[in-house]
Parts: C-alpha cells; structure tokens; sequence
C-alpha cells in the first residue's frame, strides 16, 4: 500500500529546511515553489504543500504522525539546539518519544526505531 503524508503550510521555505535539515529527511524527491516530496519510505512520502488559506490552524490540529528514527538520540540533540522540542520524554507503544512541532506548530511524535 502506497501512502502520503499531506502537511499544507504557510511558509514552504521556513517548512521545508525544518524537515530537510532539522529532521534530516534530507533533499525532497520533488521540489517546487509549491510542493515539496519527501521520501520516508519504498512505500510512503510526505507531502509539503504551499496553502494560503487562512484556515488553517496548524496548533491545535487533531492530527499528528510518527516517524520513527534510528537516530533518535542524535536527532533530539540536534531539536534541542534549535529549541524544536516541545514537552518530556514520553513512551509511544514500547518506544521512546517526544512531541516536535514545525515551524506552524504541526505535531510530529518523533520515536525511536526498534533496529
């Protein structure tokens, strides 16, 4: 099953360096003025799509999504730095977690991958 992970922002540039160099997704697989392709997976890729709809309301959105690292520990160091971490440690089904929200305030749980 093939599947997309859809995030409409505001700021396409301020979102898609959180997520290329931040979170370390590395260069999207499509990069555009209006869309930016992150490959997660075979299978699965995020979606950053330029919005200027004033509806959106990113932080109190009941959406969230997990993306799983081997590099948990390195990538929260990393959050720290930049002040992108939001909350304690936490545990999200047997695996360490923490909130990190972007640049608008979109919720990722960040976890650690069982290697």
């Amino acid at each position: 099953m093939i599947s997309e992970i859809v995030i409409q922002v505001n700021d396409l540039e301020q979102c898609r360096y959180f997520y290329r160099e931040l979170l370390a997704l590395g260069e999207p697989v499509i990069d555009s003025s209006v869309t930016a392709v992150f490959k997660l997976s075979q299978e699965t890729q995020l979606v950053l799509k330029k919005s200027s709809a004033r509806y959106l309301e990113h932080a109190s959105s009941a959406v969230s999504w997990t993306l799983y690292t081997g590099s948990f520990d390195k990538l929260c160091e990393e959050l720290e730095k930049h002040d992108c971490l939001s909350g304690e440690e936490f545990r999200h089904f047997g695996a360490r977690a923490r909130y990190v929200p972007d640049p608008e305030g979109n919720v990722i749980i960040l976890a650690e991958a069982k290697v």
